[in-house]
């Protein structure tokens, strides 16, 4: 792949500013800055640091949150010809203390607040506040240095093998030909809108950031709490709401965004996953491409992309060489192995870096020569990663050859953890070995001998407290085995089979569980009490969703999002696993204290319920609510045959529940027509009725004759092209010059017009499409016909935002334009219809949900009043 070496990101940047200077760049919430601004502000930083004498590729680090801030003061930095290096405040004192101390930096660029964390650690620290009124004396011209191919860009700091952290440099070239893959993989234009997911710490920050500036995009800049919680409708809401084009996520959150409900019209193109094993893969009806990307911070962020497809067994690949970049599996000489057969991954190419900061024996062992490129100078990195290639000519990722292992998507050299544990004055000796359950690397073991005559007892809280003010929570070890001395093989060696073979992988289910808990806490190990809640102990939803995959690995147990959303503590965790092992669940509690009539959920076509939860806080502490799964959910081959049959086992769940209140019934979605199926079935059985309330669903699609879809056509279809003349232009415009699929554009209007939505014709309807359970229950909802027995009445809430009166005339079937969304044909009785300003996505995420919640309570009290 061609890509203009000689170019930086700067004389990328340049041109962007040049072209098109007022194109938003950055956007946080309602704030943003163009092109122009980004710029200026840039060369403010610049000027600053060139006035106070900075050199060719000083060392700046930042330490700076996520914000206008960080990338005002990154390209400031490189502008100046300088190297800057990210810092994560949330690292603990000691490591950010580590970081200035290595690289002996004269300037530190900071935020206010973090002053107090840095004192007397630089020369000169200069304080970026909000206003970035510190720099309003400096000179907004572009410093207009020269490109050098060959300069350093920026260094990122990764775990050590020796217990020090190393520092990776990285030069413009490998920055630039990054930048052009990205452009040419994803076809990154000016109109892209593309999310700074990422840590700045993190590499993957430079892949989010520097490509989207270069193509003249827009930067999204999300809330820094948008990870904090379990709320991945969170998070598709961002998404949606900032009309995302390329965002990045994290490995552990994508098993839960594959399951979650995806707005209609969403504008995401791809996916970008990475730094962990991808253990799922896309649905079918997913518009947007996932990218599961594989690459050390030693070779510029990427190194090999996979497009992950639907189909297809086992865990996906990591995919083929991006442009550039040579990928080579070899054995112990160096030699190529045959395809198939596992080697270790070496990487060589333009992405290559520098080598470490300082570690020139390091940077020996681990930058070699490149005997199989004819490039002066080539070098390849050895990664110390296991891979072998498969037969589509795609890399299989095997593991780590050595002691580096990934925990939480970090990866983790155990020796960097071993160095930590030796500071604490009551350890000896330490030797740290991955923990293992089947297999599958779930977090770290630490082995210690305490110094003579100190006490073992609760050393691992001890150890633990101590490892918190040192390393990142995420790779402190959740088991610590205390050994009077090491054992030792013949020759005089640490024998670390030996602790292997003394490793916790045989604890019980109930040690195992807690220690699964542990490592997915950064918190103390009081966190192992079973009443305490794992979000109000420092729990986040990354870490929430890398405890339920773990969960599963070790158990063999899939436990819904919900059941651990609503009782997210190791007491709950342990009485869901002891329920699951009995029979699946089939009910959760929401709430179960309260005097009014309880709310039964019906699972929407994910199988789960945490759509719910949400307006679950929202209806008050008088509300009871619960929740009913699928009982797919757990294993497919439960599933239903329809909705008629679904709903009966539901009904029969509701019959061994009943108590002196009626129940009410909740359907917000495609759950609304398992709503009201339930209701009908009681009415029939009981003859009760019970209250059904509908939130945004359509009424089952009617059957009509050929007859009635050709004068829906011919009725609507006058008003369709009125309103959309300059779409039908544009249509037309295309259709007469595309000569050869003229024909095909007519077929499909007619077969539209005039064939009912039959199974066929499901691939078309991309929003709805699904493998597995979501599409089942989508089939199940094309087919259900209900039978009127009796005249029923319920409480329809709809979204003002998803209403039009106009009907699409290839669509007669489709009742959203009808101003009861066409259920009175079905009801027997005008349903009670309530607006809500809102769309289909937002109306159960806050705030909406509160304004949801008034209106839910108000028809239950109607409801009671009749």
């Amino acid at each position: 792949m061609w890509f203009p070496r000689h170019q930086s990101i700067l004389d990328f940047f340049r041109t962007q500013v040049s072209e098109r200077p007022d194109a938003v760049a950055l956007k946080e919430g309602k704030n943003f800055l163009t092109y122009r601004d980004l710029d200026r502000l840039s060369n403010r930083v610049a000027n600053r640091l060139l006035a106070l004498g900075i050199r060719n590729e000083e060392i700046v680090p930042l330490l700076i949150e996520k914000s206008f801030h960080f990338v005002i003061a990154a390209l400031g930095v490189m502008k100046a010809g300088g190297s800057y290096i990210p810092m994560d405040p949330r690292s603990p004192d000691q490591r950010i203390g580590f970081t200035l101390s290595d690289t002996e930096a004269r300037f530190l660029l900071l935020w206010e607040d973090f002053v107090p964390r840095c004192a007397g650690s630089a020369k000169s620290v200069i304080v970026v506040d909000e206003k970035l009124s510190s720099f309003d004396l400096d000179s907004e011209k572009d410093p207009a240095l020269a490109s050098d191919p060959a300069r350093r860009a920026y260094i990122i700091y990764t775990s050590g093998s020796t217990g020090k952290p190393k520092g990776v440099e990285v030069e413009h070239h490998s920055l630039s030909n990054l930048i052009s893959v990205y452009h040419n993989s994803f076809g990154m234009t000016p109109q892209d809108r593309v999310t700074l997911t990422a840590n700045v710490a993190f590499d993957v920050s430079v892949g989010d950031l520097w490509p989207a500036l270069a193509a003249g995009a827009t930067v999204l800049i999300p809330p820094n709490d948008l990870f904090d919680k379990l709320e991945v409708h969170r998070v598709v809401s961002w998404v949606d709401g900032e009309k995302a084009t390329i965002a990045f996520m994290p490995t552990a959150l994508m098993p839960l965004l594959m399951d979650a409900q995806w707005p209609v019209h969403l504008g995401l193109r791809f996916m970008i996953t990475g730094g962990d094993t991808l253990r799922c893969r896309p649905k079918p009806h997913h518009r947007f491409k996932v990218i599961n990307g594989y690459g050390p911070t030693e070779n510029t962020v990427w190194s090999t992309f996979s497009v992950v497809t639907p189909e297809g067994a086992g865990l996906p690949p990591i995919g083929r060489a991006i442009g550039n970049v040579s990928t080579y599996i070899l054995d112990g000489n160096l030699q190529h192995v045959a395809p198939g057969e596992a080697g270790e991954l070496y990487l060589g190419g333009e992405q290559v870096a520098r080598g470490y900061f300082n570690r020139e024996e390091l940077t020996a062992e681990k930058f070699l020569k490149d005997p199989f490129s004819a490039a002066a100078g080539a070098r390849m990195y050895h990664t110390g990663d296991w891979a072998r290639l498969l037969a589509d000519a795609e890399i299989d990722f095997l593991g780590r050859r050595d002691d580096q292992i990934q925990i939480g998507g970090l990866r983790v050299e155990l020796g960097e953890i071993e160095t930590a544990l030796l500071t604490h004055p009551e350890v000896s000796q330490a030797c740290c070995r991955p923990l293992l359950k089947d297999g599958v690397v779930i977090g770290a073991t630490a082995h210690v001998v305490p110094v003579p005559g100190s006490s073992s007892q609760s050393m691992d809280a001890e150890l633990k407290k101590h490892l918190g003010v040192i390393l990142d929570p995420r790779v402190i070890p959740p088991l610590y085995v205390v050994h009077k001395a090491f054992p030792m093989t013949p020759q005089g060696k640490l024998d670390r089979a030996a602790l292997d073979a003394t490793d916790a992988t045989d604890a019980t289910d109930g040690d195992q569980l807690a220690s699964i808990w542990r490592a997915n806490l950064p918190t103390s190990s009081e966190s192992l009490r079973d009443d305490l809640n794992f979000f109000e102990v420092g729990g986040s939803s990354l870490a929430a969703a890398t405890l339920l995959v773990d969960v599963e690995k070790v158990t063999g147990k899939r436990l819904p999002l919900s059941v651990f959303g609503f009782e997210p503590t190791l007491a709950g965790l342990r009485r869901a696993l002891s329920e699951f092992q009995k029979a699946p669940i089939e009910l959760i509690t929401f709430r179960e204290e309260g005097d009014r009539r309880p709310i039964y959920c019906m699972y929407h076509i994910s199988g789960d319920v945490n759509a719910y939860a949400s307006l679950s806080e929202s209806l008050g502490t008088d509300q009871p609510m619960f929740g009913v799964l699928s009982p797919a959910l757990h294993d497919q081959a439960r599933l239903p045959s329809s909705i008629e049959a679904a709903s009966a086992s539901i009904v029969e769940l509701l019959r061994r529940r009943n108590g002196e209140l009626s129940p009410v019934l909740l359907g917000y979605s495609w759950a609304g027509l398992l709503a009201f199926e339930v209701a009908r079935q009681w009415m029939e059985s009981e003859h009760q009725e019970l209250q059904v309330i509908i939130i945004g669903m359509d009424a089952p699609m009617p059957l009509l004759s050929r007859r009635e879809r050709l004068l829906h056509f011919l009725w609507w279809a006058p008003s369709w092209i009125s309103e959309f003349r300059i779409w039908i232009l544009r249509w037309m415009k295309r259709f007469v010059g595309d000569k050869g699929n003229r024909s095909k554009r007519l077929k499909g209007i007619f077969q539209r017009m005039l064939t009912q939505p039959m199974l066929k014709e499901l691939p078309k309807l991309q929003a709805w499409a699904d493998s597995g359970l979501p599409r089942e229950h989508v089939l199940m909802g094309f087919r259900y016909r209900p039978k009127l027995n009796h005249p029923m009445r319920i409480d329809l809430i709809r979204e003002t935002h998803e209403y039009s009166d106009r009907a699409r005339p290839t669509r007669p079937y489709f009742q959203g334009h009808k101003f009861d969304a066409g259920w009175h044909k079905w009801t027997g009785h005008p349903p009670n219809i309530t607006w809500l300003e809102s769309n289909h996505q937002d109306i159960v995420l806050p705030p909406t949900v509160d304004k949801l919640a008034v209106k839910i309570r108000s028809a239950m009290d109607r409801w009671s009043g009749l």
